[in-house]
C-alpha cells in the first residue's frame, strides 16, 4: 500500500470495478477509504496479511466493502468532471 497519493487513482478505479480495496490509513486513502476499504498500517505486513485474509474469507465483509465503494465513487466519472469544469468557466 501506498505511503502517500495526491488522489488516490487506483482506489477509485478498483472500487468502481467491483474490487474490494486494502489501503493504506494515511492521508487521503484514510479520508476517502474510511468504510469503503480496509485501511492497513503499510508498514506492519501482518496487518496487510490479515486484511488479505479477511477479504478472501468473509464474503459478507467483502461485498459490503464492495458495495460502499461503488457508491462512493458512483458519481466520479469523467462527464462529471466535465460538467464541474464547464461550471467553472461559465462563472468566470
Amino acid at each position: 500500500p501506498s505511503f502517500y497519493e495526491g488522489f488516490p487513482y487506483a482506489m477509485v478505479e478498483a472500487m468502481k470495478m467491483g474490487s474490494p480495496v486494502i489501503s493504506s490509513a494515511f492521508g487521503v486513502m484514510e479520508e476517502l477509504g474510511r468504510d469503503s476499504a480496509h485501511l492497513v498500517n503499510p508498514k506492519d505486513p501482518e496487518q496487510i496479511m490479515a486484511a488479505m485474509e479477511r477479504l478472501l474469507v468473509d464474503s459478507v465483509y467483502r461485498s459490503k466493502l464492495i458495495a460502499k465503494g461503488q457508491e462512493l465513487t458512483a458519481p466520479m466519472t469523467w462527464l462529471h468532471c466535465a460538467r464541474q469544469i464547464m461550471d467553472i468557466y461559465q462563472k468566470l
